[in-house]
């Protein structure tokens, strides 16, 4: 994935569609769904009005990285399990949906702090079980 501050939206965009190039599709879903609940936020963004408007503004930026509250805004807002993964590290599993075989993996490589999607050799998406 290109490091422009889109490679978490591209990486996901990858596993939905096998082409990155929706990633500014899945960056507005999340801020749609965002803003949608945002009363389910506040408390990560701030209690503030101004604070939250600055996030959301920043966030609808192409280029400005995901974070934590929009990869998990991203889960929702597409009713998908997204599973992160690192080198050495055990995967994190942000809930997206009730239904597990909903999953989207994706890499991050934590010293070029850059997203990656993954699919298996023979190019299907990976499966967790419980």
């Amino acid at each position: 994935m290109i490091q422009d501050g889109n490679c978490f939206f591209r990486a996901i965009s990858h596993q939905l569609y096998r082409d990155q190039e929706d990633h500014v599709h899945i960056r507005f879903l999340t801020i749609q769904y965002l803003i949608q609940n945002i009363n389910d936020f506040k408390c990560f963004i701030g209690r503030d009005d101004q604070i939250v408007q600055k996030y959301i503004n920043r966030m609808t930026t192409t280029s400005t990285c995901a974070d934590y509250i929009a990869i998990t805004t991203t889960a929702l807002a597409l009713n998908k399990n997204i599973i992160i993964h690192e080198t050495g590290n055990t995967s994190i599993f942000i809930h997206g949906s009730d239904f597990i075989e909903h999953q989207l993996h994706v890499y991050y490589d934590v010293q070029k702090l850059n997203y990656h999607s993954i699919i298996c050799l023979d190019d299907t998406l990976p499966f967790l079980s419980p």
